[in-house]
């Protein structure tokens, strides 16, 4: 497993190039610097950032962005409009903060799945498997789905061994 610092990285984001595409997840992460000419078919599988995993010093220009925005959002609303605002945040961060979007741009990318672990959580569990999802340090999950710890044949899945083990 490679080893990541975010020590002195001014920003950081899962900045994925894959061959897989998730439609409603990727379509306005960075399909395009300029979401007004955003072509899907020819930006396939392309996400410049993940709302679900950011990191960055305590004042960076985005995360005041962020909060400035959600504040004003909630002062005047009860619901939220879409599951991807935060994306349509930084699409429109991209395009009229330009020294946020030399943020986005200097992150280099990872190339894999991040979603992918979660299609295996209720497989059993193998050293080989976990060792296979290992190689990536950082992967998607969802709360959404139902993961078991045992198959029906009450073998351990790599769900229940990753909360066995990692989660005290």
């Amino acid at each position: 497993m490679k080893n990541y610092s975010f020590i002195n990285l001014p920003f950081f984001s899962l900045n994925t190039l894959t061959n897989s595409y998730n439609i409603y997840h990727s379509r306005w992460q960075g399909f395009s610097h300029d979401i007004r000419h955003c072509k899907l078919q020819e930006n396939h599988g392309i996400n410049r950032w993940s709302a679900s995993f950011l990191a960055g010093p305590k004042h960076t220009l985005l995360f005041k962005f962020l909060r400035e925005f959600f504040y004003a959002y909630w002062k005047d609303h009860d619901n939220l409009i879409d599951y991807p605002l935060v994306d349509y945040i930084f699409a429109l961060a991209c395009i009229y903060v330009p020294s946020f979007n030399k943020l986005v741009s200097e992150v280099q990318p990872i190339y894999y799945n991040k979603f992918e672990l979660e299609d295996y959580l209720n497989t059993i569990f193998s050293d080989e498997a976990f060792s296979r999802f290992s190689i990536n340090p950082f992967h998607k999950l969802t709360w959404k789905l139902n993961f078991k710890t045992h198959t029906k044949d009450h073998k351990l899945t790599l769900y229940g061994y990753i909360l066995n083990t990692f989660i005290k």
